[in-house]
C-alpha cells in the first residue's frame, strides 16, 4: 500500500514536541502501536513526562527511538548485526589495502591508524551521500589531491566492496553499510503510526530511508523552521512533496549577549546568574549548552559544587581529560624507557607522581623517592633496576605495579591484561570516592579496556610503541558517555543534545568562530574541490546545520544568554557569526547600535594560595644578618638580592634550600661546576703567566682534554652520556672558536680568591669571590667570568638611580662589577674590563670599566663601591622589610614561587 506524504512546517517559536504529543493522543490511551523518531535520545524523555502531564493516569507508552536506533532495529532484526569498532575497523581496512600493495599510508599498523579513520570517514560519507565511486577514478586528476594519493583512488571502489565484504562476514556493520542495507532490502514495521520529528539536512541514504517508511506507512514528518531552514525546503521540493505551514506560538524571546574576560568567567556569570534567579523552580527547564567538551569540569567545579545544586550532565566527556589517560600516558613513557632491565629516572617519577599513586600509595612513593636520590648521590645512577628499586619499606600493590614496568608485552591482549591488573589495584581506592564523575569515568574506564579484548587486532604481534600510539591516539578521540536522569537538575550539555528541549532558559556558551561554528579543516582525501564536484556537503552546508541548530534552540527558548569572551591567554577571539546576526537583528528592529553596550562581566578569580609575604626584619632577622656580614656574603648573593629580596631572605639569611634532586650527570649545576674546573686546569697548564694565543694544535688539544676530563668525571661508559658528551664536545669546539679571536694578554689569576670589606655606618660587611679569571692587558687588567647560559647576563647600561631595581634592570648582574671593585681595593690592580665568556652560544659579553667617576655613562670602580653600599644599606636598614618581588626573571624556576605569596 502506498500513502501520500505530508510535510509539517512549524515556524519558530514552536514547542515540537508538543505537537507530537497532540498527534499521539488521537490515538487514546494504547499507544503501543505508535512509533516516534527523533535525530537523538533526549526528547523522548520530555516526551514522555509530557504525555504524563496530559493524561494524568496510566497508559501504555508509545516506541520512542532515536533515528539510529531505529534504524539498527529494523536491520538488526532482520540480519543479527552489530557495529564495528574502529580499531577492527582499520585492521581490516589494513589487510585489504597490504593485498592490494597500497602503501602510501605507511607499513605498519601503527603509521596507517589515524590515515585509516580518514579513509574509513571518507568511504561512509561517500556511501551515505550515494556517490558513485567510478567517478573517483576519473574526477581526481581534477582536484588538488596530492599524486601519491591518486593511486589509491583508482582502487578505493574495489577496496570499498572488499571492505564491506569482511564486515558482512562478520556480522559487522559500520552507519553508511546499515542505511546501505535497508536501502536494499525490504523489511515490515508494526506500527499503525510514525512520527519523524525535528530532523534536518538529511543525507540521500537517511533521506531514502525516510521517504521508503513515510510512503509505505500511515506516517508524518515535523520540521520547525527557524531563521536558517533551507535544507527542509530543499527536502520538500527535491522530493516534491505536500507541506503544511504552521504558524509559530505567540512568544517573547529574550535574548542577552554576555562578554566576559575569559573562558572559566563564563561559568562565573553563570553561577551568580542563577543566584540572581533564585527560586531555580524547575531545574531541568534550565540549560547550559557547551560547544567544547573540555569545558566540562569547570562548569561542574563552579556551578553545580557552589550552588549544590542537582544537575544532569547529557553530553561525551573527553576521556584525554580524564585522569585516568594521564595515568596512562605516563605508565607507557615509564614502560617505554625501560632499556636493559632498567627505567629511567625522569619517566618513574613523572609516574610516582601522578595524583593516583600519590593519593593512593604517598607513603610508598616517598620512600621509593628517597631511596632513588640516595642512589643517584652515593653511585650517580640514573637507571634503575626493579633490584635497585625493591624496598621491604614497599607495600605489595605498589611494587605490584612497579614490577610490571619491567615485563616486556608484544600484543595488545597483553598490555589490557596487564593494565586491567593495574585499575583493579587502584579500584577499591578509587571507589569510595564521593565525586560523581570521578565513579563514572572509573566504571567506564575499566569497561573500556576490557572491551578491547574483543577486538580482532587484540593478538597481532604489535611491539610496545605501536599498542602505545594506537591505545592512546583511539582514546584521544574517544567520549565517556554521560547519562543520567535528564528530567532532574539543570540540564548541562552539547548542542546536539539540546535540541528540540522546551527549556525556559538557555546560557549558551563559548559562542566564538572556531568553536561554534568550529573552523575548517583541510581534507587531504575529499578537499574541497573534489566535494564540490561529487556533490558532497561543503562547508557552507556544514555550516548552515551549526546554524540551524543554534536558532532552533535560541527560537524557542524564553530567555537566553549568549555569551563570548574575547582572549583566553595570548590569543584573541572574534564571536560566533551566529551571535553577530543576532544582535545585528536586535539594532535593525532598536534603530541603534548596541555593540558597545553589551555589559561586561570581570570577576576576581580568587586562588587558594598564601598570602603575600613581607618578612619585616625583627632583632632574631638583624643577629643573623649582621652574623653574615662576619661570614662574608658571595658575589652571587648580592645578586640574589638585587633579583628579589625575598629569595635572598629564604636562602642567604635564614638557609631555606631546596631539596637536592636526582641529577643527570649533565644536569646544568654539575656542568657549570666541570666547565669551570676544566678551562682553569687547561689555561693552567698551557697558558699561565703567558700571552695567550690559541693555535690549530691547541684547539685539538683543548678537545682531547674536554674528552678525557669528561670521562674522569662522568664515566667513560655510564647511562647514555655518550651522545650528551658528542653534543657538548661540539659546543666546547665552537666556544673555543670564538672566545680564541677575543683571548689576548698575559693570563695572570686562576680562580683567584678575594675578600673585601665593605665599611657601613658602624660596622664592615665581608663581600667574597673567586675569580675565574684575571688576565693583564697592556698596563692594565680584565676580568673574565665564565657562565654555561646567557641567561640574564649582559653588558651594563648607565645607572641613573641607586634603587634596587634600576640596578637589576640597567646593571644586569654584580659578579664581573663587584669582582673588579674587589681586586681594585684588596690587590690595588687597575682593572678597565670585564667580560662575560658564554659556553651555551660561544658570546662574549664585554664591557669597559674606569678607575674613577666619569660622566661618559662608562661603569666605573667609584660607580660600583657606590651601588653596593646602596645594596648593603637596604639589606641592614631595619625599615625594609624583605619583599617578593615578581618582576624578577627568576620566578619562573623559583623553588619559592609557591609560598611568596606572588603566584
Amino acid at each position: 500500500m502506498s500513502f501520500e506524504v505530508k510535510v509539517y512546517l512549524y515556524k519558530s517559536p514552536n514547542n515540537l514536541l508538543e505537537r507530537v504529543c497532540e498527534e499521539i493522543l488521537s490515538f487514546g490511551k494504547d499507544f503501543s502501536r505508535v512509533a516516534v523518531i527523533f535525530p537523538n535520545k533526549r526528547p523522548a524523555y520530555y516526551l514522555r513526562k509530557i504525555l504524563y502531564e496530559k493524561l494524568k493516569a496510566s497508559f501504555i507508552l508509545p516506541s520512542i527511538f532515536s533515528f539510529e536506533e531505529f534504524a539498527f532495529k529494523i536491520l538488526s532484526e532482520k540480519e543479527h548485526v552489530t557495529f564495528i569498532n574502529s580499531l577492527d575497523a582499520t585492521y581490516i581496512l589494513k589487510k585489504i589495502l597490504d593485498k592490494k600493495g597500497v602503501r602510501v599510508f605507511g607499513d605498519t599498523f601503527r603509521e596507517f591508524f589515524a590515515w585509516g579513520l580518514k579513509i574509513l570517514k571518507a568511504i561512509n560519507e561517500l556511501i551515505m551521500n550515494d556517490v558513485d565511486f567510478s567517478k573517483l577514478k576519473i574526477l581526481k586528476d581534477y582536484t588538488e589531491i596530492k599524486d601519491e594519493m591518486k593511486g589509491f583512488f583508482d582502487v578505493l571502489d574495489g577496496v570499498k566492496d572488499e571492505y564491506y565484504e569482511e564486515l558482512y562476514k562478520r556480522r559487522k556493520i559500520d552507519k553508511a553499510l546499515l542505511f546501505k542495507r535497508l536501502k536494499e532490502i525490504n523489511f515490515e514495521l508494526p506500527y499503525e503510526k510514525i512520527i519523524f520529528a525535528g530532523f534536518y539536512a538529511l543525507l540521500p541514504l537517511e533521506e531514502h530511508f525516510i521517504l521508503k517508511i513515510l510512503k509505505s506507512y500511515p506516517s508524518k514528518i515535523f520540521f520547525l523552521i527557524t531563521r536558517e531552514s533551507e535544507a527542509i525546503y530543499d527536502f520538500v521540493r527535491r522530493n516534491n512533496l505536500l507541506s503544511v505551514t504552521v504558524e509559530s506560538e505567540p512568544k517573547e524571546n529574550n535574548f542577552y549577549f554576555i562578554r566576559v574576560k575569559d573562558f572559566y568567567s563564563q561559568s562565573i556569570f553563570i553561577r551568580e546568574k542563577l543566584k540572581e534567579i533564585g527560586d531555580l523552580g524547575e531545574k531541568s527547564e534550565i540549560g547550559i549548552i557547551v560547544p567544547n567538551p573540555s569545558r566540562l569540569d569547570v562548569i561542574l567545579g563552579e556551578i553545580c559544587t557552589d550552588l549544590k545544586t542537582e544537575f544532569n550532565v547529557t553530553m561525551g566527556y573527553p576521556f584525554k581529560l580524564t585522569p585516568f589517560f594521564s595515568f596512562l600516558k605516563n605508565y607507557f613513557e615509564a614502560k617505554l624507557s625501560v632499556k636493559e632491565d632498567r627505567i629511567y629516572y625522569n619517566s618513574l617519577l613523572n609516574l610516582l607522581y601522578h595524583p593516583f599513586l600519590i593519593s593512593f600509595f604517598h607513603e610508598d612513593v616517598q620512600n621509593l623517592e628517597e631511596k632513588l636520590k640516595d642512589l643517584n648521590r652515593e653511585k650517580g645512577k640514573i637507571f634503575f633496576s626493579y633490584y635497585d628499586i625493591f624496598d621491604s619499606r614497599l607495600s605489595k600493590p605498589f611494587l605490584s605495579i612497579i614490577r610490571k614496568l619491567f615485563t616486556k608485552i608484544h600484543t595488545l591482549r597483553e598490555f589490557i591484561e596487564e593494565f586491567s591488573e593495574i585499575i583493579s589495584l587502584l579500584f577499591s581506592k578509587v571507589e569510595s570516592d564521593e565525586n560523581v564523575l570521578s565513579r563514572i569515568i572509573l566504571g567506564e574506564t575499566y569497561a573500556l579496556i576490557d572491551s578491547l579484548r574483543e577486538l580482532e587486532i587484540v593478538d597481532e604481534r604489535l611491539g610496545m610503541d605501536s599498542i602505545k600510539e594506537i591505545v592512546l591516539f583511539y582514546l584521544e578521540d574517544y567520549e565517556i558517555p554521560l547519562t543520567g536522569d535528564p528530567l532532574k537538575g539543570i540540564q548541562i550539555l552539547g548542542v546536539l543534545e539540546a535540541r528540540l528541549i522546551p527549556f525556559k532558559h538557555v546560557f549558551f556558551l563559548d559562542l566564538i568562530e572556531g568553536i561554534y561554528p568550529k573552523s575548517y579543516k583541510y581534507d587531504p582525501l575529499l578537499p574541497e574541490s573534489l566535494r564540490k564536484i561529487l556533490g558532497l556537503p561543503s562547508y557552507k552546508e556544514y555550516e548552515s546545520i551549526y546554524s540551524y541548530y543554534f536558532y532552533q534552540i535560541t527560537e524557542n527558548t524564553p530567555y537566553v544568554y549568549l555569551i563570548f569572551y574575547s582572549s583566553e591567554g595570548d590569543e584573541d577571539f572574534t564571536e560566533s557569526r551566529f551571535l553577530q546576526r543576532l544582535l545585528w537583528e536586535k539594532e535593525k528592529k532598536e534603530k541603534r547600535v548596541l555593540y558597545d553596550e553589551i555589559p561586561t562581566f570581570t570577576y576576581s578569580i580568587l586562588l587558594k594560595k598564601e598570602k603575600r609575604k613581607i618578612v619585616e626584619k625583627c632583632e632574631k632577622i638583624m643577629e643573623l644578618l649582621y652574623k653574615k656580614a662576619e661570614e662574608g656574603f658571595s658575589v652571587t648573593e648580592i645578586d640574589e638580592y638585587i633579583n628579589c629580596p625575598f629569595r635572598f631572605y629564604e636562602l642567604s639569611v635564614i638557609g631555606n634550600r631546596e631539596p637536592e634532586d636526582i641529577k643527570e650527570d649533565i644536569e646544568s649545576k654539575a656542568f657549570g661546576v666541570f666547565l669551570h674546573e676544566l678551562v682553569e686546569s687547561f689555561y693552567r697548564e698551557n697558558f699561565l703567566s703567558e700571552k695567550i694565543e690559541w693555535n690549530s694544535r691547541l684547539k685539538k688539544l683543548f678537545l682531547e682534554f674536554f674528552s678525557q676530563k669528561f670521562d674522569e668525571r662522568f664515566g667513560k661508559e655510564r647511562e647514555i652520556l655518550w651522545l650528551r658528551k658528542s653534543y657538548l664536545k661540539f659546543k666546547a669546539e665552537k666556544f673555543i672558536d670564538k672566545i680564541a679571536i677575543k683571548d689576548s694578554g698575559i693570563l695572570e689569576f686562576l680562580e683567584l680568591r678575594v675578600d673585601f670589606e665593605k665599611e657601613l655606618r658602624n660596622f664592615k660587611v665581608k663581600i667574597k669571590g673567586v675569580i675565574d679569571r684575571v688576565d693583564k692587558v697592556k698596563d692594565f687588567y680584565r676580568i673574565i667570568d665564565y657562565k654555561i647560559s646567557k641567561s640574564y647576563f649582559g653588558r651594563p647600561r648607565t645607572i641613573k638611580s641607586l634603587t634596587r631595581r634600576e640596578i637589576r634592570e640597567n646593571l644586569r648582574s654584580m659578579q664581573v662589577p663587584l669582582y673588579a671593585l674587589m681586586i681594585s681595593k684588596a690587590l690595588g690592580l687597575d682593572v678597565r674590563e670585564g667580560a662575560y665568556y658564554i659556553f651555551a652560544t660561544g658570546d662574549v659579553i664585554d664591557f669597559k670599566i674606569e678607575q674613577k667617576e666619569n660622566e661618559t655613562g662608562v661603569l666605573s670602580i667609584y660607580k660600583i663601591d657606590e651601588i653596593l653600599g646602596s645594596i648593603l644599606n637596604e639589606i641592614y636598614d631595619e625599615s625594609i622589610p624583605f619583599e617578593p618581588d615578581s618582576k624578577s626573571f627568576l620566578c619562573r624556576s623559583c623553588p619559592y614561587k609557591a609560598i611568596c605569596g606572588e603566584y
